[in-house]
């Protein structure tokens, strides 16, 4: 199977394990067993039920995005270190007309916004991460769009082949090496970031990770209505899934314990 057969194989994966599809598939077929007087049906329901109440909860939600973050954002002197920034996609938009084509959405945004301040900080080439399935613009060629109209900052390499954080790694090394880069800030979503290093550090990169948009560290909830399950929440959750699943990929995939 080709690269973008093990993608799309892993996006159906997704699709019916991420929340809230998870959650409705043992609902209903705890139902459809419950209607042939099947004991077991009540309880598939039940735990689909508490599934999906458990990934649209803030408490539980924050708990388990927590496992994930456990790089602590960069400390200024250890940018020093590095030869280079990487940026890692997190999703574009392939329509918007506002800007007439694609455009980064929400995580990449993010993570752009963070890149572009390191840069400024340490004047460091940068490199952004991020392919496309075909038919579709490479995210790369966006992001080095919005980089430099939106945050004037230049970009050194597109890498624009990747369709996982397998692949952002892989071809983005074999660019920096190239170019004799071996060091590298690696900037990324919070709760991606601990998959991404194992991955650049696999292909033979030295990484300081520079994570941003936490989840985990939010202030202490001081209203009731900050418990309550909301859209907000649901979001998060279905981003912890992702990156979970992402873990146990990796993790079958290199034979690491768990």
């Amino acid at each position: 199977m080709n690269s973008y057969g093990v993608f799309l194989l892993k996006k159906i994966l997704e699709a019916f394990i991420n929340p809230p599809f998870m959650a409705y598939v043992l609902i209903g077929l705890g139902l459809i067993l419950r209607l042939r007087k099947t004991s077991r049906g009540l309880l598939l329901a039940w735990c689909g039920l508490l599934i999906g109440l458990f990934l649209v909860t803030p408490v539980t939600v924050t708990w388990l995005a927590k496992q994930l973050e456990t790089f602590p954002a960069v400390e200024t002197a250890r940018l020093k270190e590095a030869q280079g920034i990487v940026i890692l996609g997190g999703g574009e938009r392939s329509w918007a007309q506002e800007y007439g084509g694609a455009a980064p959405v929400g995580a990449t945004l993010e993570r752009l916004r963070y890149g572009a301040r390191l840069a400024r900080q340490t004047a460091l080439p940068v490199l952004v991460s991020g392919g496309a399935t075909p038919g579709h613009e490479p995210e790369a060629a966006t992001m080095a769009e919005s980089l430099q109209t939106d945050f004037g900052i230049a970009v050194r390499w597109k890498e624009d082949r990747s369709l996982d954080t397998a692949d952002n790694a892989r071809y983005s090394a074999e660019i920096l090496k190239n170019a004799g880069i071996t060091k590298i800030v690696l900037v990324t979503s919070a709760s991606h970031m601990r998959r991404a290093v194992q991955e650049f550090k696999r292909a033979g990169l030295d990484v300081v990770p520079a994570p941003t948009a936490f989840f985990s560290d939010q202030p202490a909830r001081k209203d009731l209505y900050e418990y309550l399950p909301g859209l907000s929440t649901a979001y998060i959750g279905s981003v912890v899934v992702h990156e979970w699943i992402g873990i146990l990929i990796q993790r079958i995939r290199y034979g690491l314990a768990f």
